[in-house]
């Protein structure tokens, strides 16, 4: 049984020690750190989504015009910021959204190299969570060179 003079066993009258804010509980700042690859991972997987909200926000325009009209928009006919004001007001959106694609792609890439190298320094492996980001990136770019039912065109026409 230990005492309570065993300088081990701490004292018993004094407050728990919280973790310092700013340098981790740890000495070495590996809390920190984690806190840094956690960070790093959300912005990682947002910027990887961005895609996402670019390809619903040219399609949701597209499917409001198609609602406003009662026909599918067509290229060079059926101009978007011509249909109705929530066509128009979703359009720019949309645009703005699209003008942050660049920044977006950086920091996606930015964020998903040190997303993976610290999932390679904590020996995880979680396959999704990593391929994740590009995949969503590849599959916008597909998707709009493609263009499925001339939506992409219609949108920028």
């Amino acid at each position: 049984m230990r005492h309570l003079a065993d300088p081990d066993f701490g004292n018993p009258f004094e407050a728990p020690s919280a973790p310092s804010r700013g340098r981790g509980s740890d000495r070495d700042g590996s809390d920190t750190r984690s806190r840094r690859f956690f960070r790093s991972r959300e912005l990682a997987l947002l910027a990887g989504l961005h895609p996402v909200l670019v390809a619903g926000g040219v399609y949701g325009s597209w499917l409001l015009a198609w609602r406003m009209l009662g026909h599918p928009p067509r290229p060079s006919l059926d101009d978007p910021l011509g249909i109705a004001p929530s066509v128009s007001l979703l359009y720019w959106v949309t645009v703005v959204i699209i003008a942050t694609s660049p920044a977006a792609l950086i920091a996606s890439a930015t964020a998903w190299v040190v997303m993976l190298w610290g999932e390679v320094l904590h020996g995880q492996r979680r396959v999704l969570r990593v391929l994740l980001p590009p995949l969503a990136w590849i599959a916008a770019i597909k998707v709009s060179r493609h263009d499925p039912g001339r939506v992409f065109e219609w949108f920028i026409d």
